[in-house]
Order: C-alpha cells, then structure tokens, then sequence
C-alpha cells in the first residue's frame, strides 16, 4: 500500500471533519447592573439642569446638554438610551424635569424637582442697624431628600435654622425698600432663587 496515498486520503478526511463541523460565533455579553444604569440616567437629568438654570433661553440649554452627553457616552461601556422629555420647568423658583428613557429592557422615567414653598414671612425693623429684617420659613420640595446651603443675593444672612421635613427658617437683614433675594443651592448642584 502507497503510504503517501494513505496521508493524503487521512489528512482530506481530517479537513473535510473539519469543514463539516457546524460553525460557532461568539458572542460578548455585555452585564450592566442595574443600579449603575438608574443611577446614570437619574445624574445626567441632574447635571442638565444644574447646567440650563442660568442659561437665557433654560430649555434649550437642557435640551442641548442632555442631548450632548448622551452623544458622549460610549456604547462600549454602557447601553446608550433613548430620552423623551415628559415635563420640563426651569423657573428661577423651581427647577423641575420628567424625562423618560428608553433601555432595551424597558422606560425607565427619572423625576428630579428642587423648589421652595414659603411657609411664613414677617418683617421688623431694626433702628439700631437701620436694616429691615426678614424671618421667613420655608420648605425645600425635593425628589429625594437633599442637603442644602444659603446664600444671600441681596441682604445679608443673619441667621438659619433647620427643622424636620427639609423645613428652615432665616432671617435677612435688608436696607429699608429693598427685596431680599436669597440663593438656595442644594447638595446636587441645583439652585433656585426666592424672593422674600
């Protein structure tokens, strides 16, 4: 027998096994937990706003920023959704947004809100310092439960007290026929504007 004959019949057997053996495709999977991608979409609503309330025209800028980060995201790294806004308020005393985004596993719609509703407000003056002092008690509406700063725009802050349920009281020492104007920012970056 052709020993070279046999190699050639063995190695054509060993080819055509090959050939015949159905093709396998791998395929990546990407795993996303769930929290990061909630987490993402709830910052990238937080950041539009924070970035859009000082703009001339507030809505545009959100529209454009969000728009904007999207588009930086890299699919790579994480699932790029698809965002339709519900609602969107960006006064100088609230700043407030419902943006729904579509994954492929479903809607998730993120609420984010930071607003001011006064509770109480009474002036005196003051003869001795020859300013009018405001006490006004407000509460912070929120999404969440959120840290929050002062600052006065016009006047000057004299005191602050906090209460349970995001409630504060301050007081402002203005000149006579002025408007307090105070700066409530909070621990995500948003910001609105009272008058007292």
């Amino acid at each position: 027998m052709n020993y070279t004959l046999m190699a050639y019949i063995i190695s054509l057997t060993i080819a055509l096994a090959i050939l015949a053996q159905p093709q396998t495709m791998i395929i990546t999977l990407r795993e996303e937990s769930l929290e990061k991608t909630l987490a993402l979409d709830y910052w990238l609503v937080v950041n539009a706003l924070a970035y859009a309330y000082d703009k001339p025209n507030p809505e545009q800028a959100f529209i454009s920023f969000l728009r904007d980060e999207l588009q930086a995201l890299d699919p790579r790294l994480v699932e790029v959704p698809n965002a339709t806004i519900e609602s969107l308020v960006i006064r100088q005393e609230r700043v407030e947004a419902v943006i729904a985004f579509t994954h492929s596993w479903g809607i998730h719609r993120v609420h984010v809100l930071l607003s001011v509703s006064v509770l109480s407000r009474s002036s005196s003056y003051d003869p001795k310092r020859n300013i009018v002092v405001i006490k006004a008690k407000f509460q912070i509406l929120s999404d969440k439960p959120v840290l929050v700063d002062f600052k006065t725009l016009e006047g000057e802050l004299l005191n602050v007290k906090r209460y349970a349920d995001q409630v504060y009281e301050v007081e402002v020492g203005i000149t006579p026929n002025l408007r307090a104007k105070l700066l409530v920012m909070d621990s995500r970056g948003l910001k609105v504007v009272i008058e007292l």
